[in-house]
């Protein structure tokens, strides 16, 4: 088939009238306070990962909202994950589940299961919940604010997304390696093989090397790290689907394994084209690596923990 042809925030920003009465001024003055008392709260409860991209725990945002039961949360939470699912994104990607040490409102407990959320994941948390709760209703018109495309610096939410999936690719393409190797993909030789055939079936023919050139690459840059989300998120599932097949029928064919990765890719291909979506070959190729974007949202962090850090400081030192 070689040579085939072929939720960011959605708010308005508002615009006020320059002669606004003394009563609006006064509103927007109070509503900005409210904003920024709820940006702080909500921002001192993320916690940073192995790989420097920030997150937070259900439960903590379970006592931040004054949500009294975990079950009654949960079910928020339920409703969230259904919402990612329904726009396309991978809900192991935004809710992961985990157990930890926790005291809820004064009662210790040794064990409890929580999720580590993702930014979106909270987003789509504070969508869902009640905002008979006045921190929710905070949050709410928190988020409303914001413009639609949310940036730290100068970058995007998209690049932000770039970074979260190719570290979970990542971890994903670990995992099909492990049941390829089970099901006989052995020699380095074979293994390339095996990834060309899955890159052949989702890009029309087109093997690794050539998307690389497609995309203008240099020699040491990777694929993955210069696609898009929509691209990276097709690859994804091109990767989980092949895993899953393996292991679940017990592959034990190199040529079987093979031709599986092939199918799955170009099955993927059928259902984006019968969709009226865009090929991945396509695509728009981001300008900047989700390594680079990466390695810039550290440096953003670790000088936010500098300041912070020299702020802690001046305010002892004041004491003293």
């Amino acid at each position: 088939m070689k040579g085939e042809n072929s939720s960011n925030l959605g708010v308005n920003k508002t615009s006020y009238n320059s002669r606004m009465d003394i009563n609006s001024k006064s509103n927007l003055l109070e509503n900005s306070s409210k904003y920024s008392e709820f940006e702080k709260s909500f921002e001192e409860l993320s916690k940073f990962d192995e790989q420097h991209l920030d997150f937070w725990y259900a439960r903590d945002l379970q006592q931040l909202f004054d949500y009294p039961h975990w079950t009654e949360f949960e079910r928020v939470i339920k409703k969230a994950q259904l919402a990612c699912e329904n726009g396309g994104n991978e809900i192991k990607s935004h809710f992961i589940l985990t157990t930890r040490p926790f005291e809820v409102f004064g009662v210790q407990f040794k064990e409890v299961a929580d999720y580590k959320l993702s930014r979106f994941a909270t987003y789509l948390i504070i969508q869902n919940a009640d905002p008979k709760f006045k921190v929710v209703a905070q949050a709410q018109s928190y988020f409303a604010s914001k413009v639609r495309s949310v940036q730290i610096g100068d970058i995007t939410s998209e690049e932000i997304k770039r970074v979260e999936m190719r570290r979970y690719l990542k971890s994903e393409n670990i995992k099909l390696s492990r049941a390829a190797k089970k099901s006989g993909v052995s020699s380095s030789d074979d293994f390339s093989d095996f990834y060309n055939k899955g890159y052949e079936g989702l890009y029309g023919g087109l093997s690794a090397k050539e998307i690389h050139e497609r995309k203008g690459l240099g020699e040491d840059e990777k694929i993955l790290d210069f696609m898009s989300s929509t691209e990276m998120a097709a690859n994804l599932f091109r990767v989980t689907q092949t895993k899953d097949i393996l292991q679940k029928h017990d592959i034990k064919s190199a040529k079987a394994a093979k031709d599986i990765h092939f199918n799955v890719g170009h099955s993927i291909r059928k259902t984006i084209k019968e969709m009226g979506g865009v090929p991945p070959e396509y695509l728009e190729t981001p300008k900047r690596s989700a390594q680079e974007v990466s390695k810039e949202l550290l440096h953003k962090r670790e000088g936010k923990k500098r300041i912070d850090d020299k702020k802690i400081n001046q305010k002892i030192s004041k004491k003293n």
